[in-house]
């Protein structure tokens, strides 16, 4: 199979700033979930507090990949 994207998923804890600008639109959160290119995780864990100690929400890279079921791949 061919590989088609890759990118990381992760959950975060929003920072006040962050929190705050929800909060005004009515919407109040503890974590969010979201994802970046392989590329920009780096950017990601510096900009942000990410969950990392547990094993059910710690980041992970997804990979997809192209299926052809004509060709068997």
């Amino acid at each position: 199979m061919k590989e088609i994207e890759r990118h990381w998923q992760f959950i975060l804890k929003p920072d006040k700033n962050l929190k705050d600008k929800l909060l005004q639109k009515g919407f109040n959160c503890w974590n969010l979930r979201g994802e970046s290119s392989v590329e920009d995780f780096d950017k990601v864990k510096n900009n942000f507090d990410l969950i990392e100690d547990d094993d059910a929400l710690k980041p992970r890279i997804c990979i997809g990949y192209e299926y052809n079921p004509y060709k068997g791949e």
